[in-house]
């Protein structure tokens, strides 16, 4: 048996908490599935600032709590966005802290509720779980011990943080359960979500528009009151345009080994001695053109971006590859392929395909290119708007349109079949005044009467098919399938709003310290 805090747990306890158990189901699958998965692991590369990262009315977010949701966060990104990972881009570090901090926020408002589980109930909780259980079935406090450890967790902290966990469920479940669906409701809803339509588009891209400023039009926009602020802010914008130092755009084939850093699971197999060997047939391959460069990065190379884009760096600075490697790739002439060069990376074989000399290009210099892209991009909406009206109204009247297609590279695409209560269409987009247009139409080969625009591109819209669903084919399941999936989306929405208005009144009583330490991980690092 197993004691919290001197109680002593109960076969009566036991029971208790049974009669709750499918309220936790689903969370007890995520918590542990993400800690026994080692998402949480303590080991991870990320230690963070000392002290607290947040606190919330008197609720506290320490450093481990920090840790171990930005590395369950960082886990599920990097599969989301691979090789293109960037923790700066995506703010990873104030993502975790507003998910701390939403979570803080709805468990005090579950405590105003009432609604607040024990330490009692967690206790009675954790002996359920498969993963506490010996082989007789009883709770082991030996391995119960070793995922507190293996996780960096306090007993205390994680009855905390489990006791919160099982709170905010508690509260999701109560405001879910609580939406009133109607039976008209449901029978909407299940036209909307079976109704389906499908259409088929143009899309003029304000990018792509031809736009031609006169010597005029530059003289006049220099006129206006804004312009020297605008002609700084897009010359600071696109600096790396104007004053950059020289780059080169090369190829590498990448051979590691058991003593280089970031090695591959099959590059820690090799000796250093072996890699080398292999960078020396490698090089004679690439040098004999028995095999072109880009093949045999793709077939060969340890770097695993280099197994999809031929070893293809794209063009870099000197100072963005390690020394060793950017002094070779500089010197050589283009096209010129390197001797074998070792890096801490292991031994790589270089191509220089091309290269960029240094510039430095002043404003008063680019002035008069950049007021011409200014200038340019207030016409090309104009300009595309134009075309597409043009477009719209040529097929409005019958007229054949294949010129002005051909003229301006504009090509009908169709989009997949989607529901009548779609938030986006694929290939058009989300904006809602725009997909509600697309909705409305009726009859096959309807066009929308207007040009619609999402962003900088404008859309001529044409409908292919519209199949209107039928109630006879509702049945008691779905219906109750629909009114589940209803109070789940109608309660999200309440549980949401909720969040906000109890963060709006701590905020505006400073009950919110959010430390700025840790917000500054989003910060890149300097160069040193």
């Amino acid at each position: 048996m197993f004691r919290m805090k001197n109680k002593l747990l109960t076969k009566d306890n036991h029971k208790q908490i049974k009669n709750n158990l499918p309220t936790y189901t689903v969370l007890a699958v995520a918590l542990l599935g993400m800690t026994f998965l080692g998402v949480c692991t303590p080991g991870g590369s990320l230690l963070g600032p000392s002290g607290l990262a947040a606190k919330i009315n008197g609720e506290k977010v320490t450093n481990s709590d920090f840790r171990r949701e930005y590395q369950a966060q960082e886990r599920r990104m990097r599969q989301i966005y691979g090789d293109k990972y960037d923790p700066s881009a995506i703010k990873l570090a104030q993502t975790v802290i507003n998910q701390l901090v939403k979570n803080r926020l709805l468990y005090i408002k579950g405590q105003d509720l009432g609604i607040l589980k024990t330490e009692e109930n967690v206790a009675q909780y954790l002996t359920d779980l498969n993963a506490f259980q010996d082989d007789d079935g009883k709770f082991s406090i030996e391995a119960f011990n070793n995922f507190l450890k293996s996780n960096d967790y306090s007993e205390a902290s994680f009855f905390n943080e489990l006791k919160q966990s099982l709170t905010l469920q508690t509260l999701n479940d109560f405001v879910t359960n609580t939406v009133f669906v109607s039976t008209k409701t449901v029978e909407w809803d299940y036209l909307l979500s079976e109704s389906k339509m499908s259409v088929r588009y143009l899309a003029l891209n304000s990018s792509d528009a031809k736009v031609t400023v006169s010597q005029k039009e530059k003289e006049q926009y220099l006129k206006r009151e804004t312009a020297e602020a605008k002609i700084k802010s897009w010359y600071n914008a696109n600096k790396a345009k104007y004053v950059t130092d020289e780059k080169v755009h090369a190829r590498h084939i990448l051979v590691g080994h058991n003593e280089s850093k970031n090695a591959t699971a099959s590059a820690q197999k090799r000796t250093k001695q072996q890699a080398y060997t292999k960078a020396q047939a490698l090089l004679q391959k690439v040098l004999a053109a028995k095999e072109n460069f880009a093949a045999v990065a793709k077939k060969e190379s340890d770097d695993p971006s280099g197994k999809t884009n031929g070893g293809d760096l794209g063009f870099f600075l000197r100072e963005d590859m390690v020394k060793e490697f950017s002094d070779v790739a500089f010197k050589l002439d283009v096209n010129e392929v390197s001797q074998i060069v070792e890096t801490p990376f292991g031994y790589h074989i270089i191509k220089t395909l091309s290269k960029e000399p240094a510039k430095n290009i002043n404003i008063e210099t680019a002035k008069s290119e950049i007021v011409e892209k200014l200038v340019e991009k207030e016409k090309a909406p104009q300009e595309t708007q134009k075309i597409a009206q043009l477009v719209l109204d040529k097929l409005s009247q019958g007229k054949n349109i294949d010129s002005l297609l051909s003229e301006n590279k504009l090509n009908w695409k169709t989009s997949k079949e989607f529901s009548l209560n779609t938030r986006y269409i694929e290939g058009i987009g989300s904006k809602e005044d725009v997909i509600n247009n697309i909705l409305s139409l009726k009859k096959k080969d309807e066009i929308y009467t207007k040009p619609l625009k999402i962003g900088s591109k404008f859309f001529i819209v044409q409908l292919v098919d519209k199949k209107q669903a039928k109630l006879d084919k509702l049945d008691d399941q779905k219906k109750k399938q629909l009114i589940s999936s209803i109070r789940y989306s109608e309660g999200s929405k309440f549980f949401k709003q909720m969040e906000e208005q109890t963060r709006t009144y701590y905020e505006k009583n400073n009950k919110i310290y959010l430390n700025p330490e840790y917000l500054a991980l989003d910060n890149p690092p300097e160069n040193l």
